[in-house]
């Protein structure tokens, strides 16, 4: 009827069209002589006099939809600015709650694992996502000039999470001033190469311990993967003990020996799991240590959040996978 689009919900949900919509109310419809009025960034506006004893809904149907018109991009964008703003001071004061939290051991009267496992149970949060914010919530207790920032909403979580990584008392208020200055995607390739500097190295260069590792489990399809590094020793004995393995995994009771020139396998998944056979059939676990066995729990209705079979602090599994791991288990109760 008026010829203009309608206005999204999300729209006139804002702030900044509930002022102009209160702006054009408080007018009421008149003729083409009435006092015009005008959007925040100067634009004139009248009603039409067509709309001069037109009904209610048609008067409110145009203020809805002429409404989104003088809702200038300069308005939103000065709108979704200070809402960063507002997100950015609400996350810090979460992250300082989590770190009190976390410092005072809360999570402990729950009886999760860590902090993070609370999170994931408690805030909805993923679990990866929620050892991530421990982290910063942590490194935030040590580092006031960026938290300070992180409260006033100048500085948004992910240049936090990077500073994070890097920041000490000594370099903490020249990378507060970059992070004022730069985009997040700067900060982050500064962090990132300020921390690689940052490890100890021998004289040719070399990381010093380059011996680390990390596993997780795959959000998507519940599958562990493990990332390694290894210093150049280790790194030897480790592809000699999966050859090792591969070998006596392809040995058959026809053919006694397998192939001894064979070099380590391309693929060391398999042989690693035929290490972990050999290692949790060879060595008793440590009674105080469940990370050390297969748990699975079978699912139970009471559990927090889970009715259905799954390894301890591990991912679901179907039922052609449970059958599989339940023919050489052990029950309890």
């Amino acid at each position: 009827m008026l010829g203009m689009p309608q206005v999204s919900e999300p729209l006139m949900a804002t702030p900044t069209f509930r002022r102009i919509q209160h702006l054009l109310l408080s007018i009421g419809p008149v003729g083409e002589k009435a006092t015009p009025t005008t959007s925040p960034r100067g634009r004139v506006h009248r009603f039409p006099a067509v709309l001069v004893g037109a009904s209610s809904y048609c008067r409110r149907t145009y203020i809805r939809r002429v409404g989104a018109f003088m809702v200038e991009t300069a308005d939103i964008e000065t709108e979704i600015c200070a809402l960063a703003g507002q997100i950015a001071a609400a996350s810090a004061q979460y992250l300082i709650l989590v770190g009190e939290f976390d410092a005072r051991r809360g999570w402990a009267a729950w009886e999760t694992r860590s902090c993070a496992h609370w999170l994931s149970w408690r805030a909805g949060v993923d679990l990866h996502t929620a050892r991530e914010q421990v982290r910063v919530a942590k490194a935030m207790r040590e580092l006031p000039l960026i938290t300070s920032a992180y409260l006033s909403g100048t500085v948004s979580y992910s240049k936090v999470r990077a500073m994070t990584r890097v920041a000490t008392a000594d370099n903490e208020a020249s990378l507060l001033q970059k992070a004022l200055d730069a985009p997040a995607a700067h900060i982050e390739r500064l962090c990132r190469g300020l921390k690689k500097a940052m490890r100890p190295t021998r004289g040719n260069g070399v990381d010093l311990d380059p011996c680390v590792g990390r596993w997780r489990w795959d959000d998507e399809d519940g599958s562990l993967v493990v990332t390694a590094r290894f210093r150049p020793e280790d790194g030897k004995r480790f592809l000699a003990a999966v050859t090792r393995a591969e070998y006596e995994r392809t040995r058959t009771e026809v053919e006694s020996e397998g192939d001894r020139s064979a070099p380590a396998p391309p693929n060391p998944v398999p042989a690693l799991v035929a290490m972990a056979e050999m290692v949790c059939d060879a060595i008793d676990s440590p009674v105080v240590s469940p990370a050390a066995e297969v748990l699975v729990h079978l699912g139970d209705s009471t559990e927090a959040g889970c009715d259905h079979a799954h390894f301890d602090d591990g991912p679901g599994l179907d039922d052609e996978t449970l059958a599989q791991v339940l023919c050489s288990s052990v029950m309890r109760v």
